[in-house]
């Protein structure tokens, strides 16, 4: 089985700097539907919008409410979008109705998302300060926020729990330790709260669709865009949720020579992956749709003659979890749960 930990670990950040350096080099074509490396990530984004809406809904019981004439589904829930690029995901959610912070380790990404949404009249654009505090401030809904930063450094800032729903849309094969990254992430969320990972499966599939077709023959997307070694499969992505990262010696090489140096954890969190299902694209009709996995998908079903059947989640897929503070039991915190509601102005 693939591993899921590197041997040794960032001292600060599972954020890979080639990688954010890479997003950093298309950041000018974040809001660009056909731009170069993000027009499939446009083509996508209605269907993972509909699904983190339809399970925040039903996870905190929303119904489909109507604010000051502006359907507003996720009215008073705060939502971190981590890994948001220029916004394409954050912004839909805050014209839902919510509170959304996105950060990334880009800053050139956050300077885009910023100007983006200070374009749109019927969003507030939240500070830094507002964005990620430990508390929403002001009136919460339909605003939105951005700051330039990573897990690691919003959960340093005071971000721990603050949050009712975390997404991670295709950032978990980018960085460099998916298991801390999974849990750093998940201590970020209020107990009885939701996280959402959309990624990449490692099969001989997703290598012909996002390396060898979207990035040599369609050119849709740059050269080297995808490491395919670094997909997670459902089952992998399932163990790494389920299972808290264990503490490391990684070296640091000083002057004085290598050192083992103690590496700080995020709180304990317990995660339970509640749904797993395929996003599929079909390349006749050129739409996207979601087609729930099957026990089979996450178990790898063989046929008969050896070889892997089709799957919704042969490709790309999306997961949506519930997590709970590792200290308490799960089924109290999903009792006492509420939405933070923003706190009101004088």
């Amino acid at each position: 089985m693939k591993p899921i930990r590197r041997l040794f670990r960032s001292l600060s950040s599972t954020a890979d700097a080639s990688e954010v350096a890479k997003f950093s080099r298309l950041s000018a074509q974040w809001w660009k539907p056909e731009g170069a490396g993000v027009g499939p990530l446009h083509a996508m984004n209605p269907v993972r919008l509909a699904y983190i809406r339809n399970h925040l809904q039903s996870h905190f019981a929303k119904t489909s409410t109507i604010l000051d004439g502006r359907y507003a589904p996720l009215r008073g829930l705060r939502i971190l979008d981590v890994g948001c690029g220029g916004g394409i995901l954050t912004e839909p959610l805050a014209r839902l109705g919510a509170c959304v912070t996105g950060i990334d380790a880009s800053a050139d990404n956050i300077r885009v998302a910023k100007d983006h949404a200070g374009k749109d009249p019927s969003l507030r654009l939240l500070s830094e300060e507002e964005a990620t505090g430990a508390n929403p401030v002001g009136n919460g809904d339909h605003s939105v926020g951005y700051a330039a930063m990573t897990a690691e450094e919003l959960l340093a800032r005071g971000g721990k729990r603050a949050f009712d729903a975390v997404t991670l849309m295709e950032i978990v094969e980018h960085v460099i330790d998916p298991g801390l990254f999974l849990h750093t992430c998940a201590a970020l969320v209020k107990p009885g709260g939701a996280m959402f990972i959309s990624t990449i499966n490692r099969t001989l599939l997703s290598y012909l669709a996002t390396v060898l077709g979207a990035e040599y023959l369609l050119r849709l997307l740059p050269v080297g865009t995808h490491h395919w070694d670094k997909y997670l499969t459902p089952t992998e992505l399932k163990q790494a949720l389920e299972n808290p990262p264990e503490p490391m010696l990684p070296l640091q090489f000083t002057p004085e020579g290598p050192k083992r140096v103690e590496v700080a954890l995020p709180p304990r969190s317990l995660i339970r992956v509640e749904n797993v299902s395929g996003l599929v694209f079909n390349p006749l009709t050129g739409a996207w749709s979601l087609q729930e996995a099957t026990e089979c998908a996450l178990l790898g079903s063989r046929g008969i003659l050896g070889t892997v059947l089709p799957q919704p989640t042969d490709i790309n897929y999306i997961v949506y979890c519930r997590v709970f503070d590792g200290e308490e039991q799960p089924q109290e915190q999903a009792e006492q749960q509420q939405p933070s509601e923003p706190k009101a102005t004088a």
